[in-house]
C-alpha cells in the first residue's frame, strides 16, 4: 500500500466513523439503560468493522478499477462548479442588502471580490502554462478554498438531515466529518483518475468566472429577476 492509498484509507475510515458517532452515542445510552456491555461491544465492532471494510473496499476499487470512480468524479466536478458561487453568495449576504446605503469601502470590497474571483479563475485555467512556483501556489490556494466550501456545504447538509436526531453538543461531529470527506472528495479523488486534472481545472475556472458574474450582478441596485428568485442576497 503506497502513501496515497494509506492516506485515503485513513481519511475515509475516519470520516465514516465520525459520521456514525451520533449513532454510537445512542448505542451507549441503549447499553447503559440495559446495563449490558455485550450490546455496546457488538455495536462498536459493527460500527468500526463496517467503516473499515467500506474504506478498504473503496481504496481497492479506486486503485484497481478506477473507472468506477467516474460517478464520484462527476459529483466532484459538479461541486467544484457550484462551490465558488456558494462562497460568494455567503459573502454577499454578509455585506447586506445592496439596495441600502452604500459606502466607498463597501463598493471597493465588492469590486475586489469580483476581480479576485476572475483572477483566481484565470490562474486556475492557465496554471499548466505558468512557472511551477506560481501555478502550484495558485492551484493550492484554490483547492484550499474549494475544500473549505466543501466542509461548510457538507456540514450544513448533514445537520439539516440529522440535527433533529442528534444530542446537544454533537454538532461538531458534522464539521469534523465534513472536513475529512471534503479532503477526500476535493483533494484525493483527482489523484486516482488519470486525465481528470484537465476537467477539474476547467470546471473550477468556470465556477469562479460564473461566481464573479453572479456576485457582480447580484450587488446591483436592481439585480436580475433570476437572482432575486434565488434569494442571492437574503
Amino acid at each position: 500500500m503506497d502513501d496515497l492509498q494509506l492516506l485515503s484509507l485513513i481519511v475515509l475510515f475516519a470520516g465514516l466513523v465520525t459520521l456514525a458517532l451520533p449513532l454510537l452515542a445512542r448505542l451507549v445510552e441503549f447499553a447503559t439503560a440495559r446495563q449490558s456491555g455485550d450490546w455496546l461491544l457488538l455495536g462498536m465492532l459493527l460500527l468500526f468493522g463496517s467503516a473499515l471494510l467500506a474504506a478498504l473496499w473503496a481504496v481497492w476499487v479506486a486503485s484497481t478499477q478506477n473507472w468506477l470512480l467516474w460517478p464520484v468524479a462527476g459529483f466532484t466536478l459538479l461541486f467544484r462548479l457550484v462551490s465558488p458561487p456558494i462562497l460568494l453568495r455567503v459573502l454577499s449576504q454578509r455585506l447586506g442588502d445592496p439596495t441600502g446605503e452604500s459606502t466607498s469601502s463597501t463598493t471597493t470590497l465588492e469590486q475586489s471580490v469580483t476581480g479576485g474571483a476572475v483572477v483566481l479563475g484565470s490562474f486556475v485555467l492557465l496554471a499548466p502554462w505558468l512557472e511551477p512556483s506560481h501555478g502550484n501556489a495558485m492551484a493550492a490556494a484554490e483547492t484550499g478554498l474549494a475544500t473549505i466550501v466543501a466542509v461548510f456545504s457538507f456540514s450544513q447538509f448533514y445537520l439539516l438531515l440529522f440535527m433533529g436526531r442528534m444530542r446537544e453538543g454533537q454538532a461538531h461531529f458534522a464539521w469534523v466529518a465534513g472536513l475529512l470527506l471534503g479532503v477526500g472528495l476535493i483533494v484525493l479523488t483527482p489523484a486516482y483518475l488519470p486525465g481528470f486534472q484537465a476537467a477539474f481545472r476547467t470546471t473550477s475556472a468556470l465556477g469562479w468566472f460564473g461566481a464573479a458574474a453572479l456576485f457582480h450582478y447580484g450587488r446591483q441596485l436592481h439585480p436580475p429577476a433570476l437572482l432575486r428568485q434565488l434569494r442571492w442576497n437574503v
